[in-house]
């Protein structure tokens, strides 16, 4: 075992990754443009692909470091991995990193230091350039009485914007929270959800959720069957029945039953009963009407099909 595997680290960079090379080795290669390969320690959680990419990460990085998978741990399963295997090397701050960002200069380092500053949890502002052209910022996530509320965020201010939960694109969070919470739940929500359940039994426990609005970061979104409408758009109903409750998918059965009635107790069950009347209604309207009709009717109220629908196939 090299040196690299045995040193003790001040402050993790967790990447989980799978089968995507190009796209995790241009993250690596952006934090490197960046200076942050010498700053902080990077470990990448592949949870075994097969393309290559821990063979491609040893080649042309060799100072970052790769832990391997068995398999089928999915994003919150590979940070789970990823933040025991830095708890136990003695990492005082954990940072979550998706590799299909884009950093701004310098958005990594604030959110870390202001993470362990605050001794609270701290993410960037993310920025998706959308498939129409426009752009759509992350909103903040608070609690609310049956669900998460969203509310956008101010773009001309600069300041940390408090919240009760974040999503998990980049995301700082100190050894304190590991310490009095846990890990996140790799087994019951494997991968929908896993960020905003972790934060939110954080916030919970009296640790505060800032986000820094001026430490910036951009998902290039790609073209992906699931952004667009169950029920104006052409997918299948089986594909989307399949995938929806796989442990990938939104309706995963044993996430939506732990993370409702963990986050909402016996409120939380309405949310279960909606989940699945919802997918269920879509596919009894697919089944009984055009596609032209529902269109008609429903085209206006769908967040989903107003960005996507260029991406569809005519009636």
């Amino acid at each position: 075992m090299s040196p690299l595997h045995l040193q003790t680290f001040r402050s993790v960079i967790i990447i989980p990754c799978y089968n995507r090379k190009a796209i995790t080795l241009a993250c690596i290669d952006r934090l490197r443009q960046l200076g942050v390969l010498g700053e902080f320690h990077i470990l990448v959680v592949d949870d075994a692909s097969t393309d290559g990419t821990s063979e491609s990460i040893a080649k042309e990085f060799p100072e970052v470091e790769v832990l391997l998978t068995p398999g089928n741990l999915y994003w919150t399963g590979a940070i789970e991995l990823g933040m025991r295997h830095a708890y136990a090397k003695g990492a005082s701050c954990f940072i979550w990193l998706n590799d299909d960002l884009v950093l701004a200069e310098g958005s990594l380092e604030n959110v870390c230091s202001l993470s362990l500053e605050g001794n609270c949890i701290v993410s960037g502002q993310g920025i998706v350039n959308q498939e129409n052209g426009t752009q759509w910022y992350y909103p903040l996530l608070f609690r609310d009485v049956r669900r998460l509320r969203m509310a956008d965020i101010d773009k001309t201010s600069f300041e940390l914007m408090p919240s009760d939960t974040c999503r998990g694109n980049l995301v700082s969070i100190p050894r304190s929270v590991v310490e009095l919470i846990g890990f996140p739940d790799g087994k019951n929500i494997p991968h929908m959800a896993g960020d905003t359940d972790y934060i939110l039994q954080a916030t919970s426990s009296h640790f505060k959720c800032f986000t820094s609005t001026k430490d910036v970061f951009y998902e290039i979104e790609t073209k992906r069957d699931d952004n667009k409408s169950w029920l104006l758009g052409t997918e299948p109903l089986r594909n989307i029945w399949k995938r929806s409750l796989g442990k990938r998918g939104i309706l995963y059965p044993r996430m939506i039953i732990t993370y409702n009635l963990r986050h909402w107790k016996i409120r939380g069950a309405f949310n279960i009963f909606h989940a699945y009347f919802h997918i269920i209604a879509i596919s009894l309207l697919r089944t009984f009407f055009k596609r032209s009709t529902l269109i008609r009717y429903f085209a206006s109220k769908s967040h989903a099909y107003t960005i996507y629908k260029d991406l569809e196939s005519t009636p």
